[in-house]
């Protein structure tokens, strides 16, 4: 393999947080996303704590795939080590770094799990959602 298959992927910048610094802060624009090498951070939407990310966590993609400004903030909480990538690199990671793909799958699966379970803690369903079961033989009309 030769010229972009063998390019090593480097961060823009590696960063020394204190604990309680904010990494992005919602409604910010980026053109980054994020990898913790050390330490802890927990992501914030509305003032409200949606999820805690460690080391070899991903954060901030969201914003690249959405096209918008950043839907969280992210604050350390301890004395964290971050490096940023631009988000031109993703299609290159994507194609050319099939190992480092599956650890960012890994971890935004893992992110929306957390998402999810603070969701299901904080909403309640029952009120939104009609459960009453309907079965439906084969070729009945749904709709």
């Amino acid at each position: 393999m030769q010229g972009k298959e063998t390019r090593e992927i480097t961060a823009s910048q590696v960063k020394e947080y204190k604990a309680g610094e904010i990494v992005a802060s919602e409604g910010e624009k980026s053109e980054v996303f994020y990898v913790i090498l050390e330490g802890e951070v927990e992501i914030f939407q509305n003032n409200k704590s949606i999820r805690v990310l460690k080391e070899g966590d991903v954060f901030g993609l969201e914003n690249f795939c959405l096209k918008k400004c950043c839907t969280t903030t992210s604050r350390t909480i301890t004395l964290s080590r971050i490096a940023s990538y631009h988000t031109d690199l993703i299609n290159q990671i994507i194609y050319t770094k099939p190992q480092l793909t599956e650890k960012i799958l890994n971890s935004i699966i893992l992110q929306l799990e957390q998402t999810t379970q603070v969701a299901e803690e904080n909403i309640q369903l029952g009120n939104l959602v009609d459960f009453n079961e309907r079965v439906y033989q084969d070729g009945e009309v749904i709709i």
